[in-house]
């Protein structure tokens, strides 16, 4: 009939508007998707610009020496952080033992090793690092060397082991291929670039913020008349309860 017709036209009409919105609902999940593994990019670049930034703001090493660190750390399965922490604590150290290691009678001059140069400044980091190598070499494996690590940066020291165990043919291999990579070591331009990421961060939350507000609404809304829908089954199988008891009762009479 015509009415029917009417009906399935509108049907199809209908269907039609939902397969639209579902489009642009796919297409735009599909857009936001992209831009949040974008961020993930993003991420890993800040964490390696926060590597080095955090190396040479605690230890004053370069760029080019803070990525060196950075990448042996993490190859024996460290962080800067822990490098970090275990050289600040080997600073207080000397700072604590400054008497001590006036009177030749300190943890660094008993296992040889200078902390001071020849005008009484204190030594670069990289210049500490190469003697505790070359101990720690010396020692090989076991208490000894153990014993060193923690005598000169405590606890942390523990975990330091296969960083300061590194031979100089290792540490050579790993530099060339820290060159090859062509990481950015520029720490200046890693700050920098972390702002505008953080900025970029702001905007990713904002689009989360904005979908949120637009969505819930909705799914609100959808919520609520999976409630209604619920409630109606409810009362429609309660409704039926009595009848379909007697109809099958009576089915069961006539078998």
């Amino acid at each position: 009939s015509a009415d029917t017709a009417n009906a399935v036209k509108g049907l199809g009409t209908l269907k039609g508007s939902i397969d639209g919105i579902g489009s642009t609902v796919a297409k735009v999940a599909g857009l936001i998707g992209s831009a949040f593994a974008l961020r993930d990019v993003i991420n890993t670049t800040q964490q390696w610009a926060a590597s080095l930034d955090n190396l040479h703001d605690t230890l004053g090493l370069s760029g080019d020496a803070a990525a060196k660190w950075n990448y042996q750390a993490r190859i024996v399965g460290i962080t800067a952080d822990d490098v970090a922490t275990a050289f600040g604590q080997l600073t207080n150290k000397i700072g604590n033992s400054l008497p001590a290691i006036m009177k030749g009678e300190d943890d660094f001059t008993k296992w040889g090793i200078s902390v001071f140069d020849a005008s009484r400044s204190l030594l670069g980091a990289d210049a500490i690092l190469e003697q505790v190598r070359e101990k720690v070499e010396a020692l090989g494996p076991g208490l000894g060397a153990r014993q060193l690590e923690m005598d000169l940066f405590g606890r942390a020291g523990g975990r330091l082991h296969d960083f300061l165990a590194l031979s100089n043919e290792e540490i050579e291999r790993m530099n060339e291929d820290l060159k090859a990579l062509g990481l950015p070591t520029n720490v200046a331009e890693l700050e920098a670039m972390n702002r505008e990421s953080n900025r970029l961060g702001v905007i990713f939350d904002a689009i989360k913020i904005k979908l949120a507000t637009a969505l819930l609404p909705l799914l609100l809304a959808a919520g609520r008349g999976l409630v209604l829908v619920a409630g109606a089954v409810k009362v429609l199988a309660d409704a039926m309860s009595g009848p379909l008891a007697t109809l099958k009762e009576w089915i069961d009479r006539l078998i």
